[in-house]
């Protein structure tokens, strides 16, 4: 087993073979790769669990050596916990403007909300997919379309597995690039032709945020939950239906 700059884990199936497994860096880990660990059963056996988030066919797992399993397992763990600290830094921003609101027997301002997830490099005006600048609004309060919130709560209604299973579909909905904007009927257009063309284009859109980095989609989560209380009300309905 060897482990180079370019983070490739090699498995040396035998004397002719080696199989080598590229690793990314959480930062670097797309929605749906993080999904591909996130929501697999807990008593998942480990070369079941390896051979799904690394793509890897049974017989190489199977003919991994232990050092080799340890390096992988290792970039494994390393995300999940990457992954919690995440979550902790994010509570931490809460209880923070809660304690503000407490102390200052007043409301948090945008401003601050702002300051306050940027501590913790978790604040995003704007994200890339596949080198494409995508904008983050900053204020889906007031420049949301009826039709954004209508999708929203289509998309929390029975979902099921984990919170980053909504992610490509919440920036499907809020975020577009510079000239873009959410898609309507046009003009006398026939209701039945513009539902196709709608779930056609929808479609699309979540399927290329799939690719678009975690924790980018975690943190414009993060913030939409913060900063907008219909949002908020809609995830925690969402979320608490998940667990049931």
């Amino acid at each position: 087993m060897s482990l180079d700059a370019v983070n490739v884990i090699r498995i040396h199936v035998d004397e002719q073979e080696v199989h080598e497994v590229p690793v990314k860096r959480f930062h670097e880990l797309t929605i749906e790769e993080f999904l591909s660990m996130a929501d697999l059963p807990e008593d998942l056996p480990v070369h079941e669990r390896l051979s799904k988030i690394f793509k890897l066919p049974t017989r190489i797992t199977m003919a991994m050596t232990t050092p080799e399993r340890i390096a992988l397992l290792s970039w494994y763990n390393q995300w999940i916990g990457e992954g919690n600290d995440i979550v902790k830094r994010t509570k931490r921003v809460h209880e923070a403007l809660k304690e503000f609101e407490e102390g200052e027997k007043k409301a948090w301002n945008m401003e601050q909300l702002r300051d306050e997830l940027a501590k913790d490099s978790i604040h995003r005006t704007e994200i890339e997919v596949d080198g494409v600048k995508y904008n983050v609004p900053q204020d889906i309060g007031s420049t949301t379309k009826f039709g954004q919130w209508m999708q929203l709560r289509g998309i929390q209604e029975g979902h099921k597995g984990h919170e980053a299973g909504m992610y490509p579909a919440i920036l499907a909905t809020f975020c577009f690039e510079d000239g873009d904007r959410w898609l309507q009927a046009r003009k006398d257009e026939d209701p039945d032709a513009f539902g196709e063309r709608f779930d056609q284009w929808f479609a699309d859109r979540v399927a290329l945020f799939h690719r678009a980095k975690y924790i980018d989609a975690q943190a414009v989560t993060a913030f939409f939950f913060s900063n907008n209380t219909e949002f908020a009300q809609t995830m925690r309905h969402s979320l608490n239906s998940s667990r049931k």
